[in-house]
């Protein structure tokens, strides 16, 4: 006499939904930020910069961090297929104060991406 395979009903819950914030228009690109850089120009988003630290620098864009309601730098472009223009596309974010700190740390980019 054969047995039956018991078979469990799993129940599975359903993924659930990540709610992300709201884009606003400090997300678009081109908008300034209030902040300067260490020649006294105004950044804007999208721009390129290099922040100089002790262990070298790292170079990246300024955007929106929509999480963290801050502007940064982002670093760590790892989704080769995303757009380079969205945050949510790399994964390293080194914030900027908005009282000017890291003025002298931040050096417009100009050479290969």
């Amino acid at each position: 006499m054969k047995t039956k395979k018991k078979f469990y009903n799993k129940t599975t819950q359903p993924n659930k939904r990540q709610d992300y914030a709201p884009r606003t228009e400090k997300d678009r690109i081109g908008q300034p930020t209030g902040l300067l850089d260490a020649n006294g120009d105004e950044i804007m988003t999208g721009q390129r910069y290099a922040l100089r630290h002790k262990g070298g620098e790292e170079i990246g864009v300024i955007l929106w961090n929509r999480f963290q309601n801050t502007y940064g730098l982002f670093t760590g472009f790892f989704y080769n297929s995303g757009n380079p223009m969205n945050s949510d596309s790399y994964g390293k974010f080194i914030r900027i104060p908005a009282d000017n700190g890291m003025r002298m740390q931040l050096i417009p980019y100009i050479g290969k991406p």
